[in-house]
């Protein structure tokens, strides 16, 4: 289906929004003001969103930002969810973000 990126962006903040108001944290947004349509199933995209944000929620210190930018050329968006939490450890990372791949309107194993 096509879905705006950008709307499915703003139900994952409403989504999120308590709890990043329980945590005093201040959300940047960039590249989400105009629209952006893509292919995609947009409930896992949204699940996707959420559990992205609702992670940078809790590991995010008290007052902290957390910021949601989309990035676009002709071919890809891209889209990130960067908080100021500790993050994965090093040697923890390759294993769990290799395992599976998600691309907007494609899933890789």
């Amino acid at each position: 289906e096509t879905a705006d990126l950008s709307e499915l962006i703003a139900e994952s903040l409403r989504a999120n929004a308590m709890a990043h108001q329980r945590f005093g944290l201040q959300i940047k947004c960039r590249g989400v003001d105009t629209s952006t349509f893509i292919e995609t199933d947009a409930n896992r995209i949204i699940q996707v969103l959420t559990n992205l944000m609702s992670n940078a929620a809790k590991f995010s210190k008290p007052g902290g930002v957390v910021e949601i930018s989309v990035t676009k050329n002709e071919e890809v968006v891209s889209v990130s969810v960067r908080d100021e939490g500790m993050g994965i450890a090093t040697e923890d990372q390759l294993g769990s973000c290799e395992q599976r791949r998600y691309r907007f309107g494609a899933e890789y194993l």
